[in-house]
Parts: C-alpha cells; structure tokens; sequence
C-alpha cells in the first residue's frame, strides 16, 4: 500500500526535476497538501488506494463550502489532482481503471472575462502621473511603467517580476522573458512600451546606486515579488473605485488584439499560451462584441450592393 504524503513528495520532486516553475510547483504543491491533510483529519485516510471517486467529490465540495472557493479554483485544484494521480498511474502505483479522478469533470464556469475599459486604464495611468509629478517617487515612477508594460504586452505577473534589463533591447524593441515552462521567449515592444522602459530605467540608474539586474524592484534594489505587485493592485482599487488586478490586463490586452482583428493565431504567439485552445476562450468570450465590431468596420460597408 502507498502512503499518500511519500508519493506527493516524489511527485513534487520530479516536477522539480523536469524544470517546471518554481510557483507552478509550489501551486501543486499547495493544493496536494491541502488534500492531504483534509484527508487524514476528515477522512483518516492515509493510503492512496483507498481514495475513491467520492472522496474526490467530497473534497471539492468541502473546497467550496468550508474554504469559499470560486469555481475557477476548484476547476484549478481538480487539474492538479487529474495530474497528480496520472502520475502515479505512469509509475505504475495505481492501474488507469483505478484511478479516482478519471470520470470526475470540472464544474461549468461563468464565461465571462472581466477587462477594464479604455478609461480605466486611463484614470489608472493619470493617477500615477499626477503623483509622479507631486513626489517624484520611486513608487510613482514604477506604478506607471508597470501598467504600461502589462496594458502593452499582454504578459503574466510571473513574467513582470522576472524582468531582466540584459533582457530588455530597446533598440530592437523587444523583450526576452521566461515562460510558465521556463522557456525563453520573445515579446515585441511598441514605441510607446519601449519609451516608457527607456525613461523607467533613467530613473532607476539615477536612483539606485548601481542598476539591479531586474527592471522593477523595491527601494533597497531587491527584485518585486509576485506578492508585492498584488499589494500594489490591492491598493490601487481602492483609490480608482474599482477592483484593479495584474492578470486583468491580460484580459484586457488579448481583448483589444481581437477586436482590432488580430487573428488567433498571431495572438495566441504574443500570449505565449502553448496551446491554440487555450487563446480560443477569449474567442469565445468576447465573441459578440467581434461580431458588433465587424458590422460596424466592415469593408462591404462602403460599397452599395
């Protein structure tokens, strides 16, 4: 019989192994845990074998009555169990018919991607400014390119933080960032993205004594965290009005790309999504408003048929 906690610490470590992302572990981490744990107190459960379909089925209900969580997170939490016990069926622990998840679907989810609107961003970036031009503070200076960046490129939170200035060409107008995977990957910057890092990085190398190697950093010239940026948004949402995430500029952005009539597949490269259906939910979610754009900007329109 295998014991539960052992076979998640050999998983943990093999996603190490195989160079998978250091929070995209800790996130498998969290959530093998977390069910660990509600097993052993809930369910004195300790041994995989006797972990069944309803078992798994408890634990998201307990997910969502006892720890609040939003559909999204137990869809997420239900992904890493699929991908944990997947795992022990490579390894030969348990047999595919045995495998408790097999049958269990993720909860239907509420299509709708929130994005914030033109004048959102706008009031987000005057806010910064009006405070840049008051205080010429690093924080004012900061808050500014980083809604820039992300409103510009569409890129994750990780990849913010991960920033490196010898990743950073500003002559050829592109940035080189690391992906989920930690794959090298490349993303264009627009003239006004790449002015606004030009103009970011004369601030910081008269304000550090030495430029750090990331772009964005506190004041003692130690990198953001992941955290710290979610601070700064947490923050911004209560000055502006109206809730302020980093990950809704990606909504944003790929929204926008749409609409102007990007096509998919240019959009899912500049997302770094690895795969085409993972882009092909902004498709579908804004597939109305692609519908009312192409009436109204439609070539034919100016022909009288």
């Amino acid at each position: 019989m295998a014991l539960l906690r052992f076979m998640i610490k050999d998983y943990l470590e093999d996603k190490e192994l195989s160079g998978l992302a250091p929070r995209t572990i800790q996130s498998y981490g969290d959530t093998l845990n977390e069910f660990s744990h509600w097993l052993t107190t809930e369910k004195e459960i300790i041994n995989i074998e006797d972990i069944t379909p309803q078992v798994i089925k408890s634990y998201l209900l307990y997910c969502s009555k006892e720890r609040g969580n939003a559909v999204v997170t137990r869809n997420g939490k239900l992904q890493h169990l699929k991908t944990f016990f997947r795992y022990l069926e490579d390894e030969d622990v348990i047999e595919i018919r045995s495998n408790p998840t097999n049958k269990i679907k993720p909860a239907k989810t509420d299509k709708t991607i929130k994005v914030y609107s033109d004048e959102q961003i706008k009031q987000m970036l005057r806010y910064y400014r009006r405070m840049r031009s008051r205080e010429n503070t690093l924080y004012s200076y900061r808050g500014h390119t980083v809604i820039v960046v992300l409103a510009g490129t569409g890129i994750r939170l990780g990849e913010l933080v991960s920033m490196r200035w010898d990743s950073v060409d500003l002559l050829n107008k592109t940035i080189t960032i690391f992906g989920k995977n930690r794959k090298s990957l490349s993303t264009p910057l627009t003239d006004k993205v790449a002015r606004e890092l030009y103009e970011w990085r004369l601030f910081c190398e008269k304000y550090y004594i030495k430029l750090p190697a990331h772009v964005f950093n506190d004041h003692r010239g130690n990198p953001l965290t992941v955290n710290a940026v979610k601070l700064m948004f947490t923050r911004l949402s209560v000055r502006m009005g109206f809730k302020t995430t980093a990950h809704m500029f990606r909504h944003t952005y790929a929204s926008n790309c749409l609409r102007a009539g990007m096509d998919i597949y240019t959009l899912s490269k500049l997302m770094h999504h690895s795969q085409i259906r993972t882009t092909e939910v902004y498709l579908h979610a804004f597939g109305n408003s692609l519908a009312e754009s192409n009436d109204k900007y439609n070539p034919l329109n100016r022909f009288d048929l």
